[in-house]
């Protein structure tokens, strides 16, 4: 069981080993150990890395994007929020 007061939040940097991170998704496994600085560096995403007792055990990364709509498009909008 997870305290999660005792979770800490830290921006992503090199200075933490992720190597051995595995989330049981190799997707996510490969994003984080092999495209998540390149991300950051170029400004395309913003990563969070969660450590509970000394251990990385997720991350979040943030990507801001957006879409050109016409008038027509934005009159019909209907937003909604995805979470996946």
């Amino acid at each position: 069981m997870i305290d999660f007061s005792q979770v800490k939040a830290i921006g992503l940097s090199k200075i933490y080993d992720i190597s051995k991170f595995d989330c049981g998704d190799e997707d996510l496994n490969d994003f984080i150990k092999n495209d998540a600085f390149v991300y950051q560096e170029k400004k395309l995403t913003t990563t969070i890395l969660f450590f509970y007792e000394e251990n990385l055990i997720g991350f979040l990364s943030i990507a801001a994007d957006s879409l050109k709509l016409n008038l027509d498009e934005k009159e019909s909008y209907n937003p909604t929020l995805t979470v996946c």
